[in-house]
């Protein structure tokens, strides 16, 4: 078996486990921007060509946009993300590729995302964006709020550092591994990592129900918080192959194991750019791994 038929293998049984659980298959929610569509590069090609005089270059290693620029800077920042098309964005590739596996290995998924009320067509726009990337597997999976406590899911993958809202969430989030949340604590996940991360998951909420027999009712409605679950241990991501024959294998993913980038070395500091001043070697260095991905033959179609 390839990597990615194994780790399948390993969230189908615990899908299955859970099921027989609960009574009910494991809820899990991807956040959009950040997540299932990389924003930073094209919202700054945005921000650019419209404010020629006032270019900034990423990486973000805070989730506030503005921080630490001069305030006319900050507001056309704000203003480019006003005026932002969010239908230019374009998904992550493995995006593509592995939330229909997830689905189809039994996981009941949704898509939890906010809007801006001065975005008046950004809501659409990303239910275009839904529709045309993938294929209208998720037409009656997204959720757009500006408040994501009223998402029901057990599991809420997210690159938000933190999380707020008029009710008492009932999922426990799972962080997406960004640079301006590499500081929150908690099970953390990536493109990677996500199959493994979510079958550890699952395998915890079911064991940790049987130790402490809770009713099924009242877990079923707070999960995370009634078995209080530990983070999820990472295991490292295993190269992706395709060496044999299936839907699965068919999947090529070779993640780039090439050294990280100190973020420094992309930051434009001529005279002309805003040079985010928080972007130094020490504090924006990427892990190995997860600097960027190449992929090679990715076969369209249905993965699952």
């Amino acid at each position: 078996m390839t990597p990615i038929e194994t780790q399948t293998a390993k969230l189908r049984a615990a899908v299955d486990a859970f099921q027989a659980q609960f009574g009910r298959a494991p809820r899990a929610a991807f956040d959009a921007d950040g997540v299932i569509y990389p924003f930073e590069e094209t919202y700054l090609a945005h921000h650019n060509k419209e404010n020629p005089d006032l270019p900034v270059t990423g990486p973000f290693t805070k989730f506030d946009v503005g921080y630490g620029l001069d305030e006319r800077t900050a507001e056309a920042l704000q203003e480019s993300m006003r005026t932002l098309d969010w239908s230019t964005l374009t998904p992550h590739p493995a995006a593509l590729a592995l939330i229909p596996v997830i689905i189809d290995a039994g996981v009941d998924v949704s898509v939890a995302t906010s809007h801006r009320t001065d975005n008046v067509y950004q809501p659409s726009a990303k239910v275009y964006q839904f529709k045309r990337d993938f294929k209208g597997q998720l037409d009656d999976r997204v959720i757009i709020t500006q408040d994501k406590t009223r998402v029901l899911a057990d599991w809420l993958f997210d690159d938000k550092p933190e999380i707020t809202g008029k009710l008492e969430r009932v999922w426990q989030q799972v962080i997406w591994d960004q640079l301006y949340n590499r500081d929150v604590h908690g099970p953390r996940a990536t493109w990677e990592t996500v199959l493994i991360v979510l079958a550890d998951l699952i395998d915890q909420a079911v064991a940790a129900a049987k130790q402490n027999t809770f009713e099924i009712a009242a877990v079923a409605t707070d999960l995370p918080a009634a078995l209080d679950l530990a983070p999820a241990v990472e295991e490292p991501a295993a190269a992706w192959e395709d060496d044999t024959d299936g839907a699965l294998s068919a999947i090529t993913m070779p993640w780039d194991d090439s050294p990280a980038t100190p973020a420094a070395e992309h930051v434009n500091t001529t005279d002309t750019t805003t040079a985010l001043p928080w972007a130094t070697p020490e504090k924006t260095t990427e892990p190995a791994g997860l600097t960027s991905v190449v992929w090679d033959d990715l076969v369209t179609g249905d993965a699952s």
